[in-house]
């Protein structure tokens, strides 16, 4: 049974600037959430917020707005993998998905395949939950397989002993 943890993750998704005469305007989503598994899920929970930020003659003027809070929840079933990297001193968590609509809404995410960072100081932690991904689905799976068996078992007839039918047999002539 895995521990109850949570790994700590984000994404900041910019939008190329927009130039005009009169100054420029940069859109922003950010995504603060955590990650955890639950039962025979692995969830994402997650707040997102975007902010436009124009810069012209008046001065920068930032408007924030809250998109508010969002749940992912990916199957076991729906989850191909989960892995750490690190790229250019950022650790991120690649979390690919065998359907498209598994992470659909989650900003950043494409074909099915979410990147969240993870700060350094959480790495470790973000390298303890890919082990214990990995040891809760091959717990669902032995579970499942005995489950299959047992049932296999109750559908076969019980078998007999040979001695007994071998008796019966000599009773009979």
């Amino acid at each position: 049974m895995s521990r109850a943890f949570a790994v700590p993750v984000w994404i900041s998704i910019s939008e190329t600037p927009e130039l005009s005469n009169w100054g420029t305007v940069t859109e922003e989503e950010r995504v603060d959430g955590i990650l955890r598994l639950d039962g025979e899920s692995l969830v994402l929970e997650v707040e997102i917020s975007q902010s436009t930020t124009t810069l012209d003659g008046r001065g920068q003027r930032t408007e924030r707005e809250d998109l508010g809070l969002h749940e992912f929840r990916v199957p076991f079933d729906e989850l191909v993998g989960l892995s750490v990297h690190r790229r250019w001193f950022l650790p991120y968590l690649k979390i690919p998905a065998s359907r498209l609509d598994t992470l659909r809404g989650l900003p950043g995410a494409k074909q099915g395949v979410a990147k969240l960072r993870v700060s350094h100081g959480n790495w470790g932690l973000a390298r303890t939950l890919v082990a214990e991904l990995e040891i809760a689905r091959a717990d669902l799976a032995l579970e499942r397989a005995q489950r299959l068996e047992e049932g296999e078992q109750e559908a076969l007839p019980a078998a007999s002993d040979p001695r007994e039918s071998a008796e019966t047999d000599r009773s009979e002539s």
